[in-house]
């Protein structure tokens, strides 16, 4: 729904980076600008790339520069509802397995089924083993 905002907030955030980046040469600017580069496979705001942020774009962009911050836009502009579409059906799938998950647990609850044998005698070993315990330490400690 607000695709040109977004778009807008991505490009700004990206041009910031880009024109940081030949002061600062920081680590994590330079994965930004290798993640935007690699992802829209651009490099650049379409002017004259720097040296300094050249070796950040991808190995066949170097020789056709194309404007990262027009990629962005057009990737939004076209995906965008691609994008919603999937978002959509992918909620209806979360909605749908929620639905059976509530059905089969009350339809479970409803019928619980008896623990098994070995369970019940496996419990009354237990209770034995615990009380011959317990009954041994207090005796000594009498």
């Amino acid at each position: 729904m607000w695709s040109g905002q977004m778009a807008d907030n991505m490009k700004n955030f990206y041009i910031e980076i880009y024109t940081q980046y030949p002061s600062t040469m920081r680590k994590n600017e330079t994965t930004i600008l290798k993640i935007f580069h690699n992802s829209f496979d651009c490099c650049g705001t379409g002017e004259e790339t720097g040296f300094s942020v050249l070796h950040t774009c991808p190995e066949d962009q170097k020789i056709q520069l194309s404007s990262c911050p027009n990629k962005i836009e057009d990737m939004f502009s076209s995906y965008a509802p691609l994008m919603l579409a999937g978002f959509l059906v992918l909620s209806g799938i979360m909605t749908v397995a929620v639905v059976c998950s509530v059905v089969l647990s009350r339809h479970l609850s409803r019928f619980p089924e008896p623990p098994p044998e070995y369970a019940i005698v496996w419990e009354e070993r237990n209770k034995k083993c615990l009380t011959d315990l317990l009954l041994g330490c207090f005796s000594k400690c009498k």
